[in-house]
């Protein structure tokens, strides 16, 4: 199966407008905790995970949390900052509110689901109109030193995300996502 990518420009664009977080780099740490989530670093061998759990509070550490979005420490800040909208990305695409708590890992038997999260949070962290807009910018401060490699680490740099992700958001963006 090939994951077709979903345009989530709209709902991206609402998201973070109701939460005045629309602009680079787009602050995931700030919209998860104005989601109402606690971020919790973690050292296990996942990047992340998201817990929410509206019957009975989650314990951790003596601290009682309804919403948890974990993330590896261990990880660098561009791939944190994936993480953490990777994890969101459930939140607003596969969540069902229910009073049970609710888990999403990695799971092998749920990879295309895993792909378009991982579109969603791609687009999350360089939303279509602020790339459009980053890339018009430099096209004009820079217009005779214009080179894709150039383009896809001044997108790395702007979003906080790393190269390969900047390069495959370009990608997408070429296919008007």
């Amino acid at each position: 199966m090939v994951c077709i990518p979903k345009n989530y420009s709209i709902e991206i664009k609402s998201i973070l407008q109701k939460h005045d977080l629309y602009t680079l780099p787009v602050d995931v740490h700030a919209l998860a905790t104005q989601e109402g989530f606690q971020l919790v670093r973690n050292y296990d061998d996942v990047d992340g995970y998201i817990i929410i759990n509206t019957e009975d509070k989650i314990n951790l550490s003596g601290n009682h949390y309804e919403k948890i979005i974990s993330f590896n420490d261990n990880l660098t800040n561009t791939r944190k900052n994936f993480t953490i909208a990777h994890e969101l990305g459930h939140y607003y695409l596969d969540y069902t509110p229910s009073p049970k708590t609710y888990f999403a890992k990695r799971d092998e038997n749920a990879i295309l689901s895993e792909a378009y999260i991982n579109n969603f949070a791609s687009q999350l962290l360089m939303p279509y109109e602020l790339l459009e807009e980053f890339i018009e910018n430099f096209s004009y401060e820079y217009p005779y030193s214009l080179d894709e490699e150039d383009l896809v680490r001044a997108i790395a740099r702007a979003g906080q995300i790393s190269v390969a992700a900047a390069k495959k958001r370009l990608q997408l963006f070429y296919k008007g996502i």
